[in-house]
């Protein structure tokens, strides 16, 4: 099995690759999420654990998931 790449954290200010989160819980949600995708392939952008830290801890649509992929990974949509 590949090694997977590192990803910059900091439990003490709650950050993953410099971007805060609010609390506790939503860091760890978020890190593990990212750590769990990042077994099947998936390299987190800073955009994306943005995108993580601006939503935890709400519902977000399903379109609006769409809607922000499209904007921001376009290529996927050729």
């Amino acid at each position: 099995m590949d090694e997977l790449p590192s990803l910059p954290t900091d439990d003490n200010k709650l950050t993953i690759m410099d971007v805060p989160f609010a609390n506790q819980t939503d860091y760890r949600a978020a890190l593990n999420a990212v750590v769990s995708a990042m077994y099947s392939g998936f390299r987190p952008a800073k955009k994306d654990i943005a995108f993580l830290a601006k939503n935890s801890g709400r519902q977000v649509a399903p379109k609006d998931v769409l809607a922000w992929v499209k904007e921001n990974y376009p290529d996927l949509f050729k």
